[in-house]
């Protein structure tokens, strides 16, 4: 059945970041090289965040840094590296990564969406420019001519994936389905359902 489904969706393209143009199949081939190549846009976010670093501060380890940042006795906060220039911001730096590591986890918080609100002039386009400069440069493969740039695999329809799976070790989210967009494309161009 696998077979089928790769004749279908081998003429499907899958486009790197920096325009190089793969077959489906060449893309399962990196994927099963490096199962880390599929992740979610929460993911993605996420793992950008963590892998600068970060630290728990409370008063009882850095006093100094306690007082900057308003912290009474036994409060901690974490402080991620990647945000180390938007000072006060704290706290909420710890709720924006709680909400992407709760989505990257695949929870509830995956099907919200996160909104920046305050007034300006507080930090909302500094942490987002942040976060953008912290994907720069990442490997991201996703259908040609998507607008969301959609995940290649999630062409595979839900029906197919545990065989996907056995077959070639690869995880799929299980609610992950293809954007409007892509999904008119594969009826229309590709006579396919």
């Amino acid at each position: 059945m696998l077979f089928l489904i790769q004749n279908v969706y081998n003429s499907r393209r899958v486009k790197m970041q920096n325009d190089e143009v793969l077959t489906l199949e060449e893309y399962l081939n990196l994927v099963r090289a490096n199962p880390n190549l599929v992740k979610t846009a929460h993911k993605r976010v996420y793992d950008a965040i963590i892998k600068k670093g970060y630290k728990t501060v409370s008063a009882k380890d850095d006093p100094r840094l306690a007082k900057i940042l308003g912290l009474k006795n036994g409060d901690p906060v974490t402080v991620y590296n990647l945000f180390e220039n938007h000072y006060g911001l704290e706290r909420e730096i710890e709720n924006i990564v709680g909400y992407f590591r709760a989505a990257s986890l695949g929870g509830e918080s995956s099907r919200l969406f996160l909104f920046l609100v305050g007034p300006p002039g507080s930090g909302k386009s500094s942490i987002v420019r942040t976060l953008y400069w912290a994907l720069h440069g990442e490997e991201i493969y996703h259908i040609d001519g998507c607008p969301i740039r959609e995940e290649p695999l999630n062409a595979f329809p839900r029906a197919y994936r545990k065989e996907l799976e056995e077959k070639h070790k690869i995880v799929l989210s299980e609610w992950a389905d293809l954007c409007p967009v892509c999904r008119h494309r594969l009826k229309t161009e590709f006579n396919s359902d």
